[in-house]
């Protein structure tokens, strides 16, 4: 699973490259706090539309093909993000990375239950859920401590290595498992998603949480560099290992 885990971290450390950074980016482009929170929304925003891509993708050419192909094309605009040279095509990149991350992401639970859960049971998805914690926290964490060294440019573009010796280790690893048939088209599998109850209420719950996280982890950075913390964007970035 080594090289999948790798991909896995790459994906949500390029996906929050930019929380810990927002007043850096703000400074250096002269935009405004909720402007530089764009550089997340963005991202988040594009990963939902991919999904409707990447979805159907990996069904009809492969798990493997789709989670190897999405951590390779996640390299150009992440270095591309780092070059920007100004705040709208800053913003372009970033919606690029958010496009690119879907093919992983919504392709690699169902790789985890048809090739790792049948020989290590729950424990694959645990690795995977760790995979992506230890992701965010360098995306954040790594990040601003680059960022404080080297200047944010360096700490966005160096993130482009994880994603590169990923698809790198993943081409050679992965397993390529047979595609289930089909259970009925899209459209029948939509209407069955949009009747089951259960599913919508846990997806109500979910994003009603990930919004107050994500906004919360957005712009804690701001309120730490004020008084009565003043806290630098190194120390700042700590507070993410909550």
């Amino acid at each position: 699973m080594a090289g999948f885990l790798l991909g896995a971290a790459g994906m949500f450390a390029v996906t929050y490259s930019t929380q810990a950074i927002l007043p850096q980016l703000g400074r250096a482009f002269h935009v405004s706090p909720a402007e530089a929170g764009l550089t997340i929304s963005v991202v988040v925003l594009a990963l939902a539309c991919g999904s409707w891509i990447w979805g159907p993708f990996s069904d009809r050419y492969g798990r493997r093909r789709s989670i190897v192909l999405a951590s390779s094309l996640l390299v150009a605009p992440t270095i591309g993000a780092a070059l920007a040279p100004s705040f709208a095509l800053l913003l372009v990149f970033r919606a690029l990375q958010g496009l690119c991350m879907p093919g992983l992401l919504t392709a690699g639970v169902p790789y985890i239950t048809e090739v790792f859960a049948p020989r290590i049971g729950g424990r694959a998805m645990g690795y995977y859920v760790t995979a992506l914690v230890a992701g965010g926290l360098i995306g954040r964490v790594g990040v601003a401590l680059l960022a404080a060294a080297f200047g944010w440019r360096w700490g966005i573009g160096l993130l482009a290595v994880l994603p590169l010796a990923a698809a790198f280790v993943m081409r050679r690893s992965l397993l390529d498992v047979p595609l289930a048939p089909a259970d009925g088209g899209r459209r029948g599998g939509l209407r069955r998603q949009l009747r089951n109850g259960a599913l919508l209420q846990a997806t109500a719950a979910g994003s009603a949480f990930f919004f107050t996280f994500v906004g919360t982890f957005s712009y804690v950075v701001y309120r730490l560099e004020r008084p009565p913390f003043r806290f630098g964007p190194a120390a700042g970035s700590v507070v993410f290992a909550l």
